[in-house]
């Protein structure tokens, strides 16, 4: 009886070792018949938004391939699955950095990457295309490239020992921050942000360092874990020291300054002066005319008698 009971486990237990090996050699091509599909994710992304800028680090996924080919791996704002079919490359499809990848024996592939620079349209979201020989898949989750990244420094001038004010926009996927006072390309202070929220925002203060010679400087806000012009941000700041205010001195009251007085002298017009002198001569010489005229009258009168 009991060696009937062992006889009958050890078929069992051949039957399902045969069923699971079997089930192993189906699985591929199971996967296979649904169709590939691929995906995007962002490595740390606590958010099924993904967003950034170029050069993002992002893991490109695909399943249910053929084993073994090669994918060829692009970027397209079009969401629309017939634009993405093999060995037809159209202008809206950007390639990533490296362009293709080997499908696993599995009919998988997983790559690290960055975002590619070409895909570069603000607030667009991009979709994954991949191309096989004879195979295709687009994403139906999207990376949206963010707005360009910004900052205020207030205020843009200031002395050794003065806080300034820096703010930032733009700074997607949030991630920690670097920003610093910049001198010929040596920080002179520095400290470390967060960005924060769906727009990548951030404040934070720096201390202009006492004994900071006048001059121009740079406030420059870079993010370490992406090293891409995407992600830098410059402003001038102007460093001068405030003039020490010069010791008042007395201003003496003015004296009372004399005036001098101008006396005007009148010119006299009196009989005995050139003027009086004029005029008697002027009557002298009138009355020696009227007595002329007298004269030459009365001697006409005579004459006719």
């Amino acid at each position: 009886m009991f060696k009937i009971f062992l006889q009958r486990l050890s078929l069992l237990a051949i039957c399902g070792l045969f069923a699971l090996s079997l089930a192993a050699s189906l699985q591929p091509a199971l996967a296979h018949a649904a169709g590939p599909t691929v995906t995007i994710a962002q490595p740390g992304a606590t958010s099924s938004i993904l967003i950034g800028h170029p050069g993002t680090k992002v893991t490109l996924t695909g399943t249910g391939f053929k084993p073994n080919g090669t994918a060829k791996l692009f970027a397209t704002p079009v969401s629309d699955p017939n634009q993405c079919k093999p060995n037809q490359v159209t202008d809206n499809m950007k390639a990533f950095v490296p362009d293709s990848t080997t499908i696993g024996a599995d009919g998988s592939f997983n790559v690290v990457t960055n975002w590619p620079d070409a895909a570069n349209i603000p607030s667009a979201p991009y979709y994954l295309c991949v191309t096989t020989q004879d195979e295709q898949a687009i994403s139906s989750n999207n990376f949206t490239v963010a707005e360009p990244v910004a900052i205020k420094v207030t205020p843009k001038n200031a002395a050794p020992g003065d806080k300034i004010t820096v703010q930032g926009t733009g700074w997607l996927p949030v991630q920690n921050i670097n920003v610093s006072i910049v001198s010929n390309g040596s920080p002179i202070t520095s400290q470390s942000v967060q960005s924060a929220g769906p727009d990548g925002i951030f404040t934070t203060t720096l201390t202009v360092p006492q004994g900071t010679q006048d001059g121009s400087y740079q406030v420059s806000v870079t993010a370490p874990n992406e090293d891409t012009n995407y992600m830098k941000a410059n402003q001038a700041l102007t460093v001068a020291a405030e003039p020490t205010a010069a010791p008042s001195t007395p201003t003496p009251t003015p004296g009372t300054t004399p005036t001098a007085t101008t006396t005007a002298t009148a010119n006299s017009s009196g009989s005995g002066g050139p003027n009086g002198l004029m005029i008697f001569t002027f009557l002298l010489g009138g009355v020696g005319l009227v007595l002329v005229v007298v004269g030459a009258i009365m001697y006409f009168s005579y004459t006719r008698q």
